[in-house]
């Protein structure tokens, strides 16, 4: 970048170019221009229904180093198999499809397991969290929730809050 145009007439010229360049850099972000700037409004916890599920999330963005609990509900009539080691799995996946974190719930007494079958009205509830590494990139991710041989449910989640918009 140039600075100065030379010397005319025994006085150094010196060009606002460096100037500007830092105005316009500090207009986005600066607190001596909060006016420019504004926070994205938060976005509602992502829900999604396929079928005969519900999958939601508590939370549509989270800070490294924090948790966002997963839901997913079923109801009846319908049938399933699911292993009693994990029936609800969750696979985080990044942007580019690289998974970042996997975890499976636990089945307890009251999830139900192995070959599944719920009558007409009767539902069950799996829960699973995702313990987002502190060291976790900022950006959206994506939860993909599997509970034994039904579709599995993607649901998006932003790390590191939400972006300003200048």
């Amino acid at each position: 970048m140039r600075l100065w145009s030379g010397v005319r007439g025994g006085t150094l010229h010196v060009v606002a170019r460096a100037t500007a360049c830092a105005v316009v850099i500090a207009a986005c972000g600066s607190s001596a221009s909060p006016a420019r700037c504004r926070a994205v409004p938060s976005a509602s916890p992502p829900q999604v229904t396929a079928a005969r599920l519900v999958a939601s999330a508590d939370a549509a963005s989270a800070q490294p180093g924090s948790t966002v609990a997963f839901t997913v509900v079923t109801w009846g009539p319908t049938r399933y198999e699911a292993p009693c080691d994990g029936p609800l799995q969750l696979v985080v996946e990044d942007q580019t499809t690289l998974s970042v974190y996997s975890s499976a719930s636990t089945a307890g007494p009251a999830s139900a397991c192995g070959d599944v079958t719920l009558a007409s009205g009767v539902r069950e509830v799996y829960d699973v969290a995702w313990a987002v590494d502190p060291t976790q990139p900022r950006g959206l991710y994506r939860a993909r929730l599997l509970l034994g041989d039904l579709p599995p449910i993607t649901l998006p989640v932003r790390v590191g809050g939400n972006a300003a918009v200048c």
